[in-house]
């Protein structure tokens, strides 16, 4: 079965994403791989299943995860969809496993609208590569990186026709319609921003001077009384007006926003293109 991953699926998730780098490290320092640890790897997934613009899959049979695949929604403007991670238990390669959690990976991408996916693998990897070829992906540039003080590449690869590949029968959908309209109604009043950094850019680029807000929260002190296109920037307060969340992090600041009190709220996803809407 596949669905998407919770909160009590990050053990098993630690676990297997661990046994894999250490089985196939090809590239890994000694160094990196003894840091590599469970406990480590478990707040990590923590972390990233919290994360609003990512998605997990899982691939479960009898209770035990035997593989999964983590999603980025928003890389970059230029390739915003983005498999982050794939993984499959040792037990179970060879069986398919891989290839369905990349046709979810990419029925979710084409839900919103994507048509292409972005893949990162280590230059080293050449299993992965040789794995990702078969949904024709082509090289389109290579990134450096340091890892334990030593340089790296990775080989970017990219899906172009996502569309083809995608498995409608896998029943998977990220549901955030719902979230899409309630932004967009926030957009007819008074509302208030939190974030001014690279989300808040993304807004402005879509929305402009459509509406400005009220002001923007920010948690970064050195921002507090500057203003961002003439509207203030100031720290946290309860506020009657809805807040829009310009910040990756949206399940952190929701969390605050309920601590002040706040109840009208929705996150900003800098992929979906709003003004279709409005």
């Amino acid at each position: 079965m596949i669905r998407f991953a919770d909160f009590k699926d990050v053990e098993q998730i630690a676990r297997l994403h661990v046994e894999n780098v250490r089985r196939t490290h090809e590239g890994y320092s000694e160094v990196y791989l003894n840091r590599f640890n469970e406990e480590r790897q478990k707040k990590a997934w923590t972390k990233y299943i919290n994360r609003r613009d990512c998605r997990t899959i899982v691939y479960e049979c009898e209770g035990a995860i035997i593989g999964f695949a983590a999603i980025c929604l928003f890389y970059n403007q230029e390739y915003p969809g983005m498999l982050d991670f794939l993984h499959v238990s040792e037990l179970f390669e060879g069986k398919g496993i891989g290839t369905q959690l990349v046709k979810s990976a990419c029925t979710l991408f084409a839900s919103e609208g994507f048509k292409r996916m972005l893949i990162f693998c280590k230059e080293e990897n050449h299993r992965a590569r040789q794995f990702y070829q078969k949904f024709g992906t082509v090289y389109v540039g290579s990134a450096p990186f340091r890892e334990d003080g030593n340089a790296h590449f990775s080989n970017k690869l990219l899906i172009k026709d996502i569309g083809s590949i995608q498995d409608k029968k896998c029943g998977l959908t990220l549901g955030l319609s719902e979230e899409y309209k309630k932004l967009c109604d926030y957009m007819n009043e008074d509302y208030v921003l939190w974030g001014a950094g690279k989300y808040y850019n993304l807004f402005c680029e879509q929305f402009g001077d459509l509406r400005k807000p009220k002001y923007i929260f920010d948690n970064n002190q050195e921002f507090h009384g500057l203003t961002a296109n003439g509207v203030k920037i100031v720290a946290p307060h309860q506020t009657q007006y809805p807040v829009i969340i310009t910040c990756s992090k949206s399940q952190e600041v929701e969390k605050d926003l309920f601590d002040l009190n706040c109840d009208k709220m929705v996150a900003f996803h800098p992929w979906h293109d709003y003004l279709k809407s409005l």
